[in-house]
């Protein structure tokens, strides 16, 4: 069984970690489903797969954020989706 480990970092205009802020995700290719996680103190949301039983590429793409007191711009995002292989 194969897992992977995702990481998704969250900045404010000023480019300061985001803290607290839920990021939702979802994963495809030879991972799939959908999940969400809260930033830590460094802005960053570690998200790990389901097993599966072969390896391939995955894309992990971050359909959301929110947060208490800060808007979510999907439009200033550096980068909304990756694909990657394992």
């Amino acid at each position: 069984k194969y897992k992977s480990t995702a990481v998704v970092t969250i900045r404010d205009t000023n480019n300061a970690a985001v803290a607290n802020a839920t990021v939702y995700i979802t994963w495809s290719g030879v991972v799939t489903g959908s999940t969400s996680a809260v930033t830590n103190s460094s802005g960053q949301a570690t998200f790990t797969s389901s097993s599966v039983n072969k390896t391939g590429p995955f894309t992990i793409t971050v359909t959301n954020v929110t947060h208490a007191s800060i808007p979510y711009n999907s439009g200033l995002n550096i980068e909304t989706s990756d694909t990657a292989s394992y």
